[in-house]
């Protein structure tokens, strides 16, 4: 028996695709419905139903949970002064919803749909009418986009679906733990099918690159401008001075890709606001995402900084000590305001 490489022996038996081969790279599969079908059809044909849909989840929670650290990592690599910092966004269409009731305080719950419904429309063409669930692509990566963009160990299940004859493709994401606590069948499967350390270990490895700072480039100073993050209708902002947040608003306005923002998490550091001037000047902020049309949520807010926010949260702002939380948090406002609009 030929010895195994390195390579081999460090992979996970539970994966079951190829994590070197071209398809953990290719970012067609979001949009073509041909090679989509064609992946299902392939999958269903070696694998059988079942396992086809495992690997497919799996293939997608490795792009998504890519896509979102690349992001970060871009944005960490490549801030620039001025009133246009870059953005990033899922490569996968997601309309949120409201929050799923019956939720408890401090729970991650984050539902919505999959617009266009492209991977169902995908299976139906190659392999037809489903009693389960078909999206697994695009539920694996849902999962692992959210899970890199909280930094959680998530896991979205399709409770409706095209290809089963439902109206839409619609989704739940839930921390593993939460799935495993409610015994959710369908999500049980989807908790054991995701090894979640070596997906994190695999995406790093195709981050390094990115995250590493280039030697010729001198470090560009944290006060020359702020690191804008937008993840569709929420946008994740700095509080250093209102200049600066201000002219992170201003993408709100001139940004193709903020154009959906409506929602802003201001991340204040867990920092104290030293006087009255500095929540005065975060309440001047608070203002100026209202004027956009937008709500604002706080992050990070230091237990010396509760008394200084009090009055921005009796008027309804919300707030969370954790940024992860608090990005959930805007995320549901989000997909609330969708369903009063």
């Amino acid at each position: 028996m030929a010895e195994r490489t390195g390579r081999e022996r460090m992979r996970d038996e539970r994966i079951l695709f190829d994590v070197d081969e071209g398809l953990c790279e290719e970012p067609r599969l979001l949009s073509d419905p041909r090679l989509l079908g064609a992946l299902h059809a392939d999958l269903v044909a070696r694998r059988g139903p079942d396992e086809a849909r495992v690997a497919l989840v799996q293939l997608g929670f490795l792009h998504g949970l890519r896509d979102a650290i690349r992001g970060a990592a871009r944005l960490s690599a490549q801030v620039r002064p001025g009133p246009h910092p870059p953005v990033t966004t899922a490569l996968l269409p997601l309309a949120l919803e409201a929050r799923p009731r019956g939720t408890p305080r401090g729970e991650v719950a984050i539902a919505g749909r999959w617009p266009g419904a492209v991977e169902a429309a995908a299976h139906l063409l190659r392999v037809g009418r489903e009693r389960e669930a078909a999206c697994g692509h695009s539920s694996g990566y849902t999962a692992g986009f959210y899970s890199g963009l909280l930094e959680r160990d998530l896991v979205a299940v399709e409770r409706s679906c095209v290809a089963r004859g439902d109206v839409a493709c619609r989704f739940e994401v839930r921390d593993a733990a939460a799935w495993k606590e409610r015994g959710d069948a369908d999500a049980l499967v989807l908790v054991e099918a995701l090894p979640f350390e070596a997906f994190r270990a695999l995406a790093a490895r195709s981050t390094e690159s990115i995250a590493r700072p280039r030697a010729s480039a001198p470090p560009i100073a944290a006060e020359e401008g702020p690191v804008v993050h937008v993840w569709g209708p929420v946008m994740v902002m700095p509080f250093r001075d209102p200049d600066q947040a201000l002219r992170g608003l201003a993408l709100i306005g001139s940004d193709p890709a903020a154009r959906d923002v409506s929602v802003v998490v201001i991340d204040l550091g867990g920092e104290p606001l030293d006087d009255a001037f500095e929540a005065s000047n975060l309440e001047s902020v608070v203002d100026a995402i209202a004027g956009w049309g937008a709500e604002a949520v706080l992050a990070n807010v230091s237990p010396l900084g509760e008394d200084a926010v009090a009055d921005l949260v009796a008027r309804g702002v919300a707030a969370r000590k954790d940024l992860p939380l608090a990005i959930a948090c805007a995320f549901q406002i989000a997909g609330a305001q969708r369903q009063t609009v």
